[in-house]
């Protein structure tokens, strides 16, 4: 009895056991991110923000915040197109990619690595280096290698980060507006003069690389050719906002397309797996039952076995006794003649 007992009460005790388990691995799953970090303690880093500070033919810079803790973080990395290309250390808020090939897509990512090696990715980047043709580089050997040999731009060179440094601007800053002077009713302008004695000012070169004097004349055909070229490169990041937009459409159609298509064949395996489990299920069932009829008939065929060999015994025993009684009959035949015969000598 005693033994019987402790074995409830242990069955009780591991049942219960289980259940609490089971009840705070529930919790576990269902408690939100951030506070199961605070629960456990663990430092995870915050996912940076970046921002593309320049877009050349070959390469972008990339800026970020520097992080709230930087005793949390202890390096950054790059990724392009899913692969991490290069690091940056915990002091360096922005770096420069290179190696990009002209008129093509990127997906870049900045991950905040701390020092119990959590990650946290930012958000992805979508973007489009400038054409060939801007001779905008970041590396000027790398234009000069594309002027030299064309296809040096099919070659497959893996990205490359460096530490940020100030590049000089070549024709992808934004001019410098003139400086305009009022004109009076004489149609004459009202230029100031230099003083007898004094130099005049330097001219300044503008970003279109025009020069434009610091007393505020401009040549008209430069300003014509500087808001042409304003017009063209506006119309030349529409398009590559259009193009960039487009795409984006694209991988997002393409996104829930793939998306649609794995539930669809998620589900079918479910329907494809519940079905085969349905027939494996009846089909132990039909074996059973074979196995059970089985052993009956097998059952009734010794019982018959039994009864006809019976049957056998009984006959054959039968066959025996007739044969044993036409022997007496015999006998006693003989034995009345023989007493037929005395009686009549």
């Amino acid at each position: 009895m005693s033994f019987l007992f402790s074995s409830w009460l242990q069955i009780v005790v591991s049942g219960t056991a289980m259940l609490w388990l089971v009840h705070r691995a529930y919790q576990v799953l269902t408690k939100p991110l951030e506070e199961l970090i605070q629960v456990l303690g663990l430092e995870v880093p915050k996912a940076p923000v970046p921002i593309l500070a320049s877009l050349k033919a070959d390469g972008v810079v990339l800026r970020w915040k520097p992080p709230d803790q930087k005793n949390t973080v202890v390096k950054h990395q790059i990724q392009v197109d899913g692969f991490i290309v290069g690091e940056a250390s915990q002091q360096e808020t922005s770096v420069t990619v290179t190696n990009l090939k002209p008129d093509h897509f990127y997906t870049i990512r900045v991950i905040a690595v701390n020092s119990t090696n959590f990650h946290a990715a930012s958000q992805p980047i979508r973007f489009k280096t400038r054409p060939a043709a801007s001779s905008d580089y970041i590396d000027p050997t790398a234009l000069n290698n594309n002027r030299e040999s064309p296809e040096h731009d099919n070659q497959e060179i893996s990205p490359a980060v460096q530490p940020y440094k100030i590049l000089p601007d070549t024709n992808t800053s934004v001019p410098a507006a003139p400086l305009m002077a009022r004109e009076h009713s004489n149609s004459q302008s009202n230029s100031r003069r230099p003083a007898p004695g004094r130099r005049p000012s330097p001219t300044v070169l503008g970003a279109d690389g025009h020069t434009t004097s610091a007393d505020g004349t401009h040549d008209h055909v430069e300003v014509e050719e500087t808001v042409q070229q304003l017009t063209e490169r506006l119309d030349t990041l529409r398009k590559e906002n259009e193009e960039l937009e487009k795409q984006a459409m694209v991988e997002e159609d393409e996104f829930q397309t793939t998306r649609v298509s794995l539930i669809k064949e998620r589900d079918d395996l479910k329907h494809e797996t519940k079905e085969r489990d349905d027939r494996s299920k009846k089909l132990k069932k039909q074996v059973a039952d074979f196995e059970r009829n089985n052993l009956s008939a097998q059952n009734k065929k010794v019982a018959q076995e039994k009864l006809l060999q019976q049957k056998i015994n009984e006959r054959k025993k039968l066959s025996e006794d007739v044969i044993r009684w036409n022997q007496e009959i015999e006998q006693m035949k003989e034995e009345m003649d023989r007493i037929h015969q005395e009686v009549e000598d």
